[in-house]
């Protein structure tokens, strides 16, 4: 009796992370719920008719297209981005002090909102041109968002100050669809317990969303879907030995 295969099983699991082309370091891309790479293949194949009904006597493989998916779950300023295909921009605010602002509220006005125009309200106060509107009666106010309502027409000046908002700070501020040229290196390092534990480099990736960006849900915790072609690069597979074998990148065994 042949002695058959044994062991070898897995349930995968692993990092994700995330070289974008010119940055020296890569950005951990969090927890997942599925790192996928996919490889489709065109073939010309050539049919014998020596036989009563042709039959395939030569398959060739004429083109090769690899693809990522990534099913993200953490909302770092990274993952946010790459779900509305946007760079990793900072939110920036100078501060500013008894800072003022006139808005007119006309009939049928009445609770919509006005944006002030600044983030990390503080001090505010408000007067109808009679005397000081009181907040929570006259006036509502959402002082992070910089939003107010007012319950009444008139005209209202706001008096206010901003706090700064530095780079250190870290809040992200990223344009909807504003890169269309999300490119670098993807590295998945494998994590499960049983089986081999891979690496995977993946040379050059252009990333996309591959999904819509989640802001409400009733109850499910949030994803992220992205996807990425993966593209050649001669350079760095001749470095490992095998321009065509090591094209896109490569997958390895970690020691155990």
């Amino acid at each position: 009796m042949l002695n058959p295969v044994s062991g070898n099983y897995s349930i995968p699991k692993a990092f994700a992370w995330f070289r974008p082309e010119g940055q020296d370091h890569y950005e951990e891309l969090g927890d997942t719920d599925g790192i996928e790479v996919n490889v489709e293949v065109e073939r010309d194949e050539r049919y014998d008719n020596r036989f009563g009904t042709r039959r395939v006597a030569d398959s060739q493989i004429t083109a090769i297209n690899a693809t990522l998916s990534l099913t993200l779950a953490q909302m770092t300023n990274r993952n946010r981005a790459l779900g509305v295909m946007g760079s990793v921009g900072r939110q920036l605010q100078t501060a500013a002090t008894a800072q003022t602002k006139t808005i007119t509220v006309v009939d049928g006005q009445q609770m919509h909102a006005f944006d002030i125009g600044k983030l990390d309200l503080a001090n505010v106060s408000v007067s109808d041109g009679g005397g000081t509107a009181v907040l929570g009666t006259d006036y509502f106010l959402d002082a992070a968002a910089g939003l107010i309502q007012f319950a009444d027409t008139g005209t209202y000046t706001v008096t206010y100050d901003c706090a700064a908002i530095a780079a250190a700070s870290n809040r992200l501020k990223t344009g909807i669809g504003g890169n269309p040229n999300i490119v670098g290196e993807i590295l998945i390092r494998g994590t499960n317990d049983n089986g081999a534990k891979v690496l995977v480099r993946l040379w050059k990736v252009r990333l996309a969303p591959s999904g819509a960006r989640g802001y409400v849900s009733e109850s499910e915790r949030g994803t992220i879907q992205v996807e990425g072609v993966l593209q050649a690069d001669a350079a760095k597979a001749a470095a490992e030995g095998d321009v065509n074998e090591y094209a896109f990148g490569y997958e390895t065994t970690l020691a155990a």
